[in-house]
């Protein structure tokens, strides 16, 4: 009888043990998938007001954010014969400070450019890796401050794997050139449906 007890706790030990190592995969797994979206401000005189409604408008839609100390913008990305930043550059400066389950999003006033087709240094107001961790986002061009954070979650969409989107009501629009944040109201389906499979929470609503 002694020994069938011995037995019987080995057997509720090892099953225990086997479910505890099991929960524990399920939770790297999910910690593997899941990103933390970085917030980094570029230049001290950048708005805290904004910094932190951006990162809100991120964790309505990624679930995740979080705003780190300001940095200055590289010398090394200042292109001065037109005054302005190189966004590709400013890429490269950005990947480098965050760990692997995370993306980080740099916010500057400054305006910011990169190569576009036959031009050698088209003005901008976000760029990002198409798949990747990093993504700059400028409001010098924009209409209204305010909506920025939009401009931050189009550029998230990108580093999640999103191209530009033909809706135009959609945050992932191409904004060619100009401003089109007053009339972008949401994702449209089709983004909803991708970003939805690569973890995003998508609870906040575009007002």
């Amino acid at each position: 009888m002694e020994r069938k007890l011995c037995v019987y706790f080995f057997l509720i030990i090892v099953l225990l043990s086997c479910h505890n190592e099991q929960s524990k995969k399920v939770i790297d797994s999910n910690h593997e998938i899941a990103s933390t979206i970085v917030v980094l401000p570029l230049g001290s005189d950048f708005p805290r007001k904004i910094t932190f409604e951006v990162s809100k408008k991120i964790e309505s839609y990624v679930g995740s954010a979080k705003v780190i100390t300001s940095a200055a913008l590289p010398r090394s990305a200042f292109y001065s014969p037109r005054g302005r930043y190189r966004a590709d550059s400013l890429l490269n400066f950005l990947k480098g400070r965050v760990s692997k389950n995370q993306v980080v999003v740099g916010l500057t006033k400054k305006d910011i450019s990169t190569t576009k087709g036959s031009y050698s240094d088209w003005g901008v107001m976000g760029l990002a890796f198409r798949p990747g961790n990093a993504a700059i986002v400028s409001n010098y061009r924009l209409k209204n401050k305010d909506m920025l954070w939009k401009v931050v979650i189009h550029e998230l969409g990108h580093t999640a794997g999103l191209s530009h989107c033909k809706v135009l009501t959609c945050l992932m629009r191409d904004a060619d050139g100009g401003d089109p944040t007053r009339e972008e109201n949401g994702f449209c389906s089709s983004c909803k449906v991708f970003l939805l499979q690569k973890g995003w929470v998508l609870k906040g609503c575009v007002k």
